[in-house]
């Protein structure tokens, strides 16, 4: 799921900073998901040497496993952002 600025504007902050941290979350789920995928293909890899059929579904359980690598790096820098942003707001210490 991707945030557009517009749909995020005029939100209240608690709904804004949930949907973030829902987003962040299912992303870091995915991203396990794909690992665990990709470890398992790997596994059943009979000597360590793929054969042709093999050798592909390493590279598409590798290609989702870095999709979804991208995809939480993206979710968890808006997130990021977002925070950032409001401790700026907040100003510096007296």
């Amino acid at each position: 799921m991707e945030l557009a600025g517009s749909i995020l504007f005029g939100m209240p902050e608690d709904l804004i900073l949930a949907r973030l941290e829902r987003e962040e979350w299912e992303a870091h789920q995915a991203l396990t998901d794909a690992c665990q995928k990709f470890n398992q293909v790997i596994k059943e890899m009979p000597s360590g040497m793929p054969h042709p059929d093999g050798s592909l579904r390493i590279q598409q359980a590798g290609a989702e496993l870095r999709r979804c690598n991208r995809l939480h790096n993206e979710a968890s820098g808006r997130l990021m952002d977002h925070l950032m942003r409001k401790l700026s707001f907040r100003g510096t210490p007296e």
